[in-house]
């Protein structure tokens, strides 16, 4: 995932079970900006995500970069660009390529986000001393249910905690605005937050991350406000349905589902003697090279 990774390429990365991120890499699933909705399999692997991080990711269509791909449990590990040679020419020479072997082979690429120049003193990142006493499953980002991800840090001094601008305040945020059940609501929270903020109990500054919720609520609002309503209606609502079903359904009934919204924006039946709705939208946003 060494650079830009969207759309029908995040749609392959995501069904792989090893998926390295670095420093270059973009994340994103882009279909809200042209008045579609996520597919290649997003219903399943955004439904997947920690809390409400999937649902965030497929009505805003935000970028996801760098380190905090991995972070937020998109790639399953983290290792700087110049390595990726290496890398390569490292699992080319497994003999036995298990996925145990495998696995050991990326995390021995492991770089500590400091030991990258990634801001001089990372903010996240704790000594040998205040990591005493932690237990190794705490020493991980956080994916799903609690699980840890893949990849520990191969230096026992450094903890790998998420450190991204999707953290801390903003990480509560997201989750208590993009957990309501329409589109409407979400917009309502959002206000709410952009107006009030909101701070972690444990906050040592409070309001400062009340300022930066304020921030962040008001920019994806603005973010919303340019999205097809359609669009966001039928994401929110595949969302929804894909994380009832990836504890059950098998993968190949929310393809046929995401199959049935792409005929659907293109083709509606009630609209069938005018033109396609998507493509009537996205002229609508002058988008260059537009041809009927």
């Amino acid at each position: 995932m060494d650079g830009i990774t969207m759309g029908g390429g995040a749609g392959l990365c995501m069904q792989a079970p090893f998926r390295i991120a670095t420093e270059k890499t973009m994340f994103a699933m882009p279909e809200t900006k042209i008045g579609y909705c996520p597919d290649v399999g997003a219903s399943a692997f955004l439904a997947r995500l920690d809390g409400e991080l999937g649902t965030y990711l497929a009505l805003t269509s935000e970028i996801i970069s760098g380190r905090e791909v991995y972070e937020l449990g998109l790639a399953t590990h983290f290792v700087p660009s110049t390595s990726l040679p290496a890398l390569l020419r490292a699992l080319q020479a497994l003999e036995e390529p298990s996925w145990e072997a495998v696995d050991a082979t990326i995390e021995g690429f492991y770089i500590a986000p400091e030991e990258l120049g990634v801001g001089g003193d990372f903010e996240g990142q704790v000594n040998k001393e205040q990591a005493e006493g932690v237990p190794p499953s705490e020493r991980y980002a956080r994916t799903q249910g609690g699980q840890p991800q893949t990849q520990a840090p191969g230096q026992s001094s450094v903890l790998a905690l998420p450190t991204g601008p999707h953290s801390g305040a903003v990480r509560a945020a997201i989750d208590r605005a993009f957990s309501r059940p329409s589109v409407a609501g979400i917009l309502h929270e959002l206000s709410h937050l952009a107006e009030h903020g909101l701070a972690l109990p444990s906050a040592s500054n409070a309001e400062a991350e009340k300022e930066q919720v304020k921030k962040w609520a008001g920019r994806v609002m603005g973010v919303l406000g340019m999205r097809s309503p359609t669009s966001l209606v039928v994401s929110l609502e595949a969302q929804r349905r894909g994380r009832e079903a990836v504890r059950g359904w098998p993968a190949s009934g929310l393809l046929r589902m995401e199959l049935g919204i792409a005929t659907a924006s293109v083709f509606p039946r009630s609209l069938y003697r005018r033109k396609p709705i998507l493509l009537a939208w996205v002229k609508s946003r002058s988008v260059p090279d537009y041809d009927e």
